[in-house]
Parts: structure tokens; C-alpha cells; sequence
């Protein structure tokens, strides 16, 4: 995995990765959805999903616009900077 990769991390695989830094830091972000959520959300949007094999650990997802500004949605959250957040409560 290199830095500005996204991927998908498979359930119930053991894996080993290399955090690089990037301009001397380390960022990472990590979004787990548990087996419940997963389950209601393809009940509310099903979708035709052809027959798929592939036991790699990681599913490498390409880099879009719309997975961009989630990522980028998410720093006030991860950098402490929760100005966003308290504009949005009151």
C-alpha cells in the first residue's frame, strides 16, 4: 500500500502492511462497517452484483471525485479541528 491508496480490507483476513511516511508523517484513515449496517444498507439499495472471485486481502478501489471530497469531508474529524462540526449543532 502506498500513500493516496483506497482500498477495501477484506473480513476475516490476516494481512501485513508498510506505513510510508509522506512529509514526515503518517496519515492514514480507516472506516470499518460492521456485517449489520452493510446488510440493512444493500436492503435499502440493492444492487445486481455479478459473481466475483478474488482472494486478495486488499481490493484496490480506483480514485474518483466523489471518493476524494469523502476523504477530504472526513479532516476536520481526523486533525482535531472540529469547527465544522460545532457550526453545524447550532
Amino acid at each position: 500500500m502506498n500513500p493516496g491508496d483506497f482500498c477495501i480490507a477484506r473480513k476475516n483476513h490476516l494481512v501485513r502492511y508498510t506505513k510510508y511516511k509522506e512529509n514526515d508523517l503518517f496519515e492514514k484513515i480507516i472506516i470499518i462497517l460492521d456485517e449489520p449496517f452493510l446488510k440493512k444498507f444493500q436492503e435499502r439499495h440493492p444492487v445486481d452484483v455479478p459473481v466475483f472471485s478474488n482472494d486478495n486481502s486488499f481490493l484496490f478501489v480506483e480514485e474518483t471525485k466523489f471518493i476524494q471530497s469523502f476523504v477530504h469531508s472526513l479532516e476536520p474529524c481526523y486533525t482535531g479541528d472540529l469547527q465544522t462540526k460545532k457550526r453545524l449543532l447550532t
